[in-house]
């Protein structure tokens, strides 16, 4: 075959290897794509959130738990002149001791209020609280106002927390049927501020059963609200609540509560008033732990009419109940 009858198949195969260049050419990777196909996979980027920033204009705030005894003792009035002083707010809720304490420790509020002590060895859910003492408190019998018994004995109060004493003519008063009021018997009951510091200070056990026969609550506001309504009951609160209602609070073998009376000592059954927290206080709760021990939250608590620490001084040496050391910050 001549030259000139191959040119054509010549240039026919010539396309064909041109055609065939340019589809390896666009189906394979450029430099930049290679390097991507074996660049290895980076691990995932662990992201922490930011810290909290307050908004433009809204007040810093607290929480506090507690005692209903704590709340009206001082803590409302207290709580409104920090606000007013620092225009920090705290927001307050009852609901009694157990819960201030276990409220504060399980991080659900900040500051804790509590008119018994941390029971840590015994409930693993009050470990780690820390307490304050911010004032003193008394358990009281009271009665309806109308009630004309004025004083009981230590003896006769037992006798009628244990249904042995039913009528009120057995502690000199009318021939009726006492009528007892009391927290429930239940575990938390009994672990209530009133219900573990009255069973603890008049019958040395804690675990003491009061009489079946007794109307039961389940917090201190609607005991008080129900002998301060129905004549011829008796319950007990701490008297720094009792002095908010209208009814008669009763002398303990001959004497009274009067803020003098605990001060000194000379009314038997004086409590230590405690803020809590989660281990030692800081940020906040910690501002305001240190005003309530200081001047101006001391002068609050004396103007509500409970012993202040000033006042309270030597009671720190008289009470007998302390818990370990090393859940109070200030004994």
């Amino acid at each position: 075959m001549d030259n000139a009858t191959r040119t054509p198949e010549l240039m026919q195969c010539a396309a064909l290897i041109v055609g065939l260049g340019a589809l390896l050419a666009a189906c394979s990777p450029t430099d930049r794509e290679s390097e991507q196909l074996v660049k290895p996979v980076r691990e995932p980027i662990e992201v922490t959130a930011a810290p909290e920033v307050l908004e433009p204009g809204r007040a810093p705030s607290l929480t506090w738990t507690g005692c209903d005894i704590s709340r009206k003792a001082y803590i409302t009035a207290a709580v409104a002149a920090y606000k007013e002083q620092t225009g920090v707010e705290i927001a307050v809720t009852g609901g009694g001791a157990t819960r201030g304490i276990r409220a504060t420790v399980g991080g659900t509020s900040d500051i804790g209020g509590a008119c018994r002590h941390s029971l840590p060895d015994d409930h693993a859910e009050e470990e780690g609280a820390m307490l304050t003492v911010v004032g003193w408190d008394a358990l009281v019998f009271f009665t309806h106002a109308d009630n004309p018994v004025e004083s009981i004995t230590a003896e006769q109060a037992r006798g009628i927390l244990m249904g042995r004493i039913l009528n009120w003519s057995e502690v000199g008063g009318p021939d009726e049927t006492i009528v007892p009021v009391f927290r429930q018997q239940t575990v938390s009951g009994k672990l209530s501020g009133v219900g573990y510091m009255t069973r603890l200070m008049l019958f040395g056990r804690p675990d003491a059963d009061y009489s079946s026969e007794a109307i039961f609550f389940v917090s201190s506001g609607p005991v008080e609200e129900f002998v301060a309504a129905t004549p011829f009951s008796i319950a007990v609160t701490g008297v720094s609540s009792a002095t908010k209602r209208d009814v008669r609070i009763l002398a303990l073998d001959g004497v009274e509560a009067t803020p003098s009376n605990i001060a000194s000592g000379v009314y038997p059954l004086f409590r230590p008033l405690y803020l809590v927290t989660d281990g030692e206080p800081t940020g906040l709760a910690k501002d305001f732990v240190e005003w309530m021990v200081g001047e101006q939250g001391q002068a609050t608590m004396r103007a509500q009419g409970a012993v202040n620490l000033k006042a309270g001084e030597k009671l720190f040496e008289m009470y007998a109940h302390w818990p370990d050391d090393s859940v109070l910050r200030n004994r």
